[in-house]
């Protein structure tokens, strides 16, 4: 990969996240020009949903709240499951459903505050579920600037996570994010974040995410950078 790229003499590198622009600055592709332009997304589809169905469909009453994480191999260690379980057990005596979808592996419910669904490839369906939730949270050890996060926000729906990678730059709003692996930190986050949620319309909050994650913005940004190259 080296010795094709280095030969450049008007290379542009583009990252999605200012994160992987600083490793990048640090690289043997320090000397060309690196601009950050974040990923977009399909905001026609990652908006806010009807979810009567799924919460007649996974029996959950209009006063309890619904906590998300969503991964693919979302039990991997590198993703974090095992975080949004203990989160679960730490949170039984709340009205708080957790999901859990991305759950690679066949495995049952360890408490009865939980729902566990393996990946969903439909994304109207998956857009459903973000609209459900009251909060989306991200227990990763990596990540670079996570689509998820995106999505959630477009669907009206807060995030709640560790502060690792690009994750700070996919917020909207200013939550505060928790050091990898602080569960007692984003157990508080979480309910702060599930007591700001109470009667906030979907639509007004996922506005600001959608302007700012859409594909269109996305590919704007990216006629005005291949505008400034040509020149």
């Amino acid at each position: 990969k080296k010795k094709l790229l280095e030969n450049f003499e008007n290379l542009t590198v583009v990252t999605p996240s200012s994160w992987l622009a600083e490793r990048t600055r640090k690289s043997f592709l320090k000397n060309h020009d690196i601009q950050v332009i974040h990923n977009g997304i399909d905001t026609d589809i990652f908006s806010p949903k009807d979810t009567t169905e799924l919460r007649k469909k996974h029996n959950i009453a209009d006063d309890e709240k619904v906590v998300l994480a969503v991964a693919p191999g979302l039990m991997g260690e590198n993703k974090g499951g095992k975080y949004v379980l203990q989160l679960a057990e730490r949170m039984r005596e709340q009205k708080v459903r957790f999901v859990l979808i991305g759950v690679d592996e066949e495995m049952d419910s360890p408490y009865d505050n939980t729902i566990i669904l393996g990946r969903i490839n439909d994304k109207q369906l998956l857009a459903q579920y973000y609209s459900l939730a009251n909060v989306f949270v991200i227990c990763s050890e990596r990540e670079n600037f996570p689509t998820t996060c995106l999505e959630a926000q477009c669907c009206g729906t807060p995030v709640c996570g560790f502060d690792v990678g690009g994750v700070r730059e996919t917020l909207v709003d200013n939550c505060d994010l928790c050091s990898y692996g602080e569960v007692a930190c984003l157990l508080m986050q979480i309910n702060c974040a599930l007591d700001r949620t109470i009667d906030v319309d979907k639509a007004i909050r996922s506005k600001s995410a959608i302007e700012l994650f859409g594909n269109k913005h996305m590919c704007d940004t990216y006629q005005v950078l291949y505008g400034q190259v040509i020149k």
